[in-house]
């Protein structure tokens, strides 16, 4: 009997492709967007890692409270790892990383790469191996970075070796050293840091200039929550054995698959919290034409029903249809997502992207479940409403021969409803999309607290063995700086640390004189940056109070800092920061006297309240681990981009092997950052357009099978002296009516979608009134537009063809 409705249903759907077609490219546009938001779900959150049984990993930190209150966590210092290895009860391996850029020479011009020093127990934790060659042995990795071999990424290899088999047992040069490749990692693969190079390394606990990220395979029969008390003891052995560690302090984890996504699944998740709404409104859209299309075949029905037909048998009927109707469309919606996901592939975390290969989302058993369940759901939504409407066969068959049956009062009461419906959901999308474009306008046009127009930036790394860390690296920096002024097209140069947009950071715990005794428990943790000279007056960084650095604060004057506007008025509120001290909390590190304010400048980590910076010269700090990476600041009087070839030669000037990277143009490097935000509120934008269209069509659909039901009526009241306008308006008011209802109820749910939001996204503010009121006026536009075709149609009734057809 089943296969008998199948079979009577297609019959239909041939007979009347007028419904078939928009019902199934309907639900297909509902079906996809839910599809490929749902890809990328699965892809991040539940397709399995490219490791074994990466369930039992464990990611594990640093972490301090600040004094705000907030725990931070950070890289595991080496003097903490130590801990870890020599009470490892809980963990069956443990695996320290530590990722370096450095230059690699040789075969051709000098790269850029990123290397990632190991230490034993990679193989026993991550179990990643070599699909060429061999991993290390344990030799090689007891003897660390003196064994003098390598592995490298496929990438490296096809680009450097062409993906020759005689590049095992080849040398590369990173710096000063030469290695010996032994293995290739599979394709793809680039964990962690989108390494390129990995070398065996030996952790010495007395090196504190480094830190690592650290990660730790449970044994067989342990709990998370075992081990996070194993690792609570660890911390209490830490704190016993180095008094000096910061007041707080703990050993933190989280699971391999949390440290991947980290932040960057809110733009996703949020998506995915939206497109059901979208996905209700098309079945709402599919019901108004199922109930619609019953109502016309009120006849057939009635006659069934005389015939002996029960009212299951047609219940079954009519749900056998709009199921039906609905997996085609969720066929279409498979081609329709794989179609789509390549463009919203971006919003992917790019820890899982870019370091397991797994940037695309695939469409995988369990994408196509949750298709095929959607659908059947979508389908058993749009026709459930519609199959218990009943009307009386009586007045089916009496007025089927005229008018084919107008439903009754119970079909205009659900296809009132499905108005009501379709209007609070389609407010709702709009109100998301206007959340999300606000909150990308907000970050697009925040206060950068510099000038990112013609402004370039290149980085550079000296290489320990021709720079050691200290005036050797200061004189590079000036070279250099003194070189690219002199360019044509440059009027200013300088150099920092930290690109503010770039992802990285530095931190540092300091003492404030006169605040508590000066020990790192009393420590406040701000953002630490080396710079030159001109940097503040390159990157259009205001001096709000003192001076700026010059090339005379260097290693044998006094320190001396320039801070924030955030940290002078957090530090010394209603005081003058000039002449203040504050130094690294350390007893052995100097007092340093504040000789400057300068505007707040925005952090890619923290884009909302801008945290406390301080600026220290580089000349006094070019020792220190801050100091191994430059970023160079380039104002330009023209394009940025144009002047970078004369940059590259004016520091082949200086060292023809010094490599530059990292090359872009600040403007568009901000605007390059925000492309997940961008993406994020176009795909919403393009879903509340859908839905506005849904809606648009659902309402006209609505009204003008109310005005084709409702002629005789026009007719008589044409009859008895109604104006056109005044059947303009009887028909104008109903929509509208209907549709206000809609707002009022979509503007509560507005509400708990704007809860949602701001939990996924913080840059999410809470509703503005001017987002529910743009909203709500397109939707009264649209409101209008839908109804205005049937009421004009139904002004040009004529009343004695109308009365008539009685």
């Amino acid at each position: 009997m089943f296969w008998q409705d199948v079979r009577f249903a297609l019959r239909g759907f041939r007979r009347a492709p007028g419904f078939a077609v928009p019902v199934i490219l309907t639900l297909a546009l509902g079906i996809a967007g839910n599809t490929a938001i749902f890809g990328l779900v699965n892809t991040v959150f539940f397709r399995p890692l490219p490791l074994a049984d990466p369930d039992r990993v464990l990611r594990v930190l640093d972490s301090f409270v600040g004094p705000d209150g907030h725990r931070r966590t950070f890289g595991m210092h080496s003097q903490n790892i130590d801990v870890l290895q020599r009470d490892a009860g809980a963990f069956a391996s443990v695996v320290a990383l530590s990722g370096q850029n450095e230059t690699l020479l040789g075969r051709g011009t000098p790269e850029r790469v990123q290397v990632v020093y190991r230490t034993a127990g990679w193989v026993p934790t991550l179990s990643v191996r070599p699909v060429v060659g061999r991993d290390f042995t344990p030799e090689e990795e007891r003897r660390g970075i003196d064994s003098g071999v390598a592995i490298v990424s496929h990438a490296l290899w096809q680009r450097r070796f062409g993906g020759a088999s005689s590049a095992l047992g080849s040398t590369i040069q990173i710096e000063d050293r030469a290695f010996t490749i032994v293995g290739v990692f599979p394709p793809g693969f680039a964990f962690p840091y989108e390494a390129d190079v990995w070398i065996p390394f030996v952790v010495d606990p007395a090196d504190r200039a480094r830190d690592f990220a650290v990660f730790a395979r449970l044994r067989d029969g342990i709990s998370m929550s075992q081990a996070r008390q194993a690792l609570d003891r660890v911390s209490s052995e830490i704190k016993e054995r180095y008094p000096e560690t910061l007041r707080g302090y703990a050993v933190a984890s989280i699971t391999l698959r949390e440290n991947l996504i980290d932040n960057q699944s809110s733009t996703m998740l949020a998506l995915l919290s939206i497109v059901g709404f979208l996905l209700l409104l098309a079945s709402i859209n599919v019901a108004n034409l199922v109930l619609a299309r019953r109502a016309s075949r009120a006849r057939e029905f009635a006659i069934r029903a005389a015939l002996g037909a029960t009212r299951g048998r047609q219940f079954r009927q009519m749900l056998t249809e709009t199921v039906l109707l609905s997996l085609l469309g969720g066929a279409a919606a498979l081609l329709l997502a794989a179609w789509l996901t390549r463009f919203i592939s971006i919003l992917i975390p790019s820890n899982i992207g870019e370091q397991l290969g797994m940037a695309a989302a695939g469409m995988d058993g369990r994408v196509l479940a949750f298709t095929a369940v959607v659908s059947v759901l979508a389908g058993v939504l749009a026709g459930i409403v519609p199959a218990f409407s009943r009307a009386n066969a009586a007045d089916a068959l009496k007025e089927g021969g005229r008018s084919g049956g107008s439903g009754g009062p119970t079909t205009h009461r659900l296809l009132s409803a499905f108005i009501v419906a379709q209007t609070g959901l389609a407010i709702v999308l709009l109100v998301g999309a206007g959340l999300m474009l606000q909150s990308f306008q907000r970050l697009q046009h925040r206060p950068l607290g510099f000038e990112p127009r013609q402004l370039l930036t290149v980085e550079y790394t000296p290489p320990v063995a021709t720079y050691a860390p200290g005036p050797a690296r200061t004189r590079l920096m000036q070279r250099v700086i003194d070189e690219i002024a002199r360019l044509p097209g440059v009027a200013a140069v300088g150099a920092t640390t930290v690109n503010p947009l770039g992802g990285g950071d530095w931190g540092a715990p300091v003492n404030i004189e006169g605040r508590g005794d000066g020990s790192v428990q009393d420590a406040y943790n701000v953002n630490h940056r080396l710079v030159s000279p001109a940097l503040m007056q390159a990157m259009g960084i205001p001096l709000l109070r003192g001076r700026f650095f010059t090339w005379d604060d260097d290693d044998g004057r006094p320190p001396v800092v320039i801070v924030s506007d955030q940290m002078a008025k957090r530090f010394w509120p209603g005081e003058d920061p000039l002449g203040k001290r504050l130094r690294i909390a350390r007893p052995d590190r100097p007092w340093m006297k504040v000789v400057g304010v300068v505007r707040n400048v925005s952090d890619s980590q923290d884009p909302g309240d801008p945290p406390e910076t301080w600026y220290l010269p580089y000349a006094q700090q070019a020792a220190t681990a801050a100091a191994e990476t430059v970023h160079l600041m380039i104002r330009t009087e023209g394009e940025p981009l144009a002047v970078m070839p004369e940059v590259r030669r004016a520091v082949a000037r200086v060292d023809a092997s010094l490599a530059t990277y990292g090359v872009a143009a600040m403007d568009s490097y901000f605007s390059h950052s925000l492309r997940r935000e961008r993406l994020g509120a176009g795909a919403m934008s393009a879903f509340a357009g859908f839905g506005l269209l849904l809606a648009g069509l659902g309402i006209y659909a609505v009204i003008s099978f109310a005005v084709a039901q409702r002629t005789q009526e026009i007719g008589v009241r044409m009859a008895l002296g109604a104006t056109r306008e005044a059947i303009v308006a009887f028909v104008l008011r109903r929509g509208l009516g209907l549709g206000v209802i809609g707002l009022l109820l979509g503007s509560l749910a507005a509400l708990a979608l704007n809860r949602l939001l701001v939990g996924l996204l913080p840059e999410i503010m809470p509703l503005e009134p001017a987002v529910v009121a743009v909203a709500t006026a397109v939707l009264l536009t649209c409101i209008v537009l839908a109804c205005c075709l049937p009421a004009w149609r139904a002004a040009r009734v004529d009343p004695l063809v109308a009365l008539r057809s009685e």
